[in-house]
């Protein structure tokens, strides 16, 4: 088995990646690069772009562009963000392309909440059992956490604060959900999310609920989004902790 052996190096997004000798056939290798040449990287959003287009390419392996309505470039670290109001929209359209998806990874920042026992969405596909979802919920006095992959949909307690960035990964191995906030594990649920996530009909919202119409979003995040990232295969928590810029968690 080959190694790669990786340096310090620093995302895009401000954010370092793991450091180490790890193995080329695990996704625990990124490069420098916030969005990778890697084939099991299906889907990722940077939001690095100096101006954001209507029209955002995947810089990940599938070939779909994300369109954009209303969202508004912030720069973050040495690079952007994407800043969402009440009216904004990111949709990606269902491709084939995306399929099997075993981990998603999420840094983001709410500016608001909804109102006890609402909800914000992350990312949606909206269908089951092939959904890829991601939904904060506010559980007064705390927050709640909804991920679903594949067949799987569990919620887990977190806390969570206003305004501040947070990164979030859920990850199915070995058929349980497992959900991290910062690097740090959350909660593990038994469940049948092995046969991944994937994109059909309805396509896939960023930073709000998938209604299943391309045209109609509700649950919307305001706040602003700092990357996306849909996996093929399962992340370790050693590659979660580092990610989240912790020595150990």
């Amino acid at each position: 088995m080959r190694y790669l052996v990786l340096v310090l190096p620093v995302f895009g997004c401000g954010f370092q990646s793991p450091v180490g000798a790890v193995p080329d056939a695990t996704s625990d290798a990124p490069s420098a690069l916030f969005c990778a040449a890697d084939p099991r990287l299906r889907l990722c959003y940077s939001f690095d772009q100096e101006s954001l287009p209507a029209a955002l390419p995947d810089e990940g392996a599938a070939a779909v562009d994300a369109q954009l309505t209303n969202v508004t470039r912030i720069t973050r670290g040495s690079g952007g963000a994407a800043l969402l109001g009440t009216t904004s929209s990111i949709f990606v359209p269902m491709t084939p392309e995306v399929t099997n998806i075993q981990a998603l990874e999420i840094w983001y920042r709410a500016d608001a909440e909804p109102l006890n026992g609402g909800r914000s969405g992350l990312v949606d596909s909206n269908v089951s059992p092939l959904n890829i979802s991601l939904f904060l919920y506010r559980q007064d006095p705390g927050h709640q956490l909804r991920c679903g992959l594949g067949a799987a949909v569990t919620s887990w307690d977190a806390s969570l604060t206003v305004g501040s960035w947070t990164y979030l990964a859920c990850v199915c191995e070995a058929d349980s959900l497992k959900m991290y906030v910062e690097g740090v594990k959350v909660g593990e649920t038994p469940g049948p999310c092995a046969s991944g996530g994937a994109f059909v009909t309805d396509g896939f919202t960023i930073g709000s609920n998938n209604t299943g119409s391309p045209s109609i979003f509700d649950d919307r995040l305001v706040g602003a989004i700092d990357g996306v990232r849909l996996w093929n295969v399962p992340l370790t928590s050693t590659t979660i902790c580092q990610t989240a810029g912790k020595p150990s968690c």
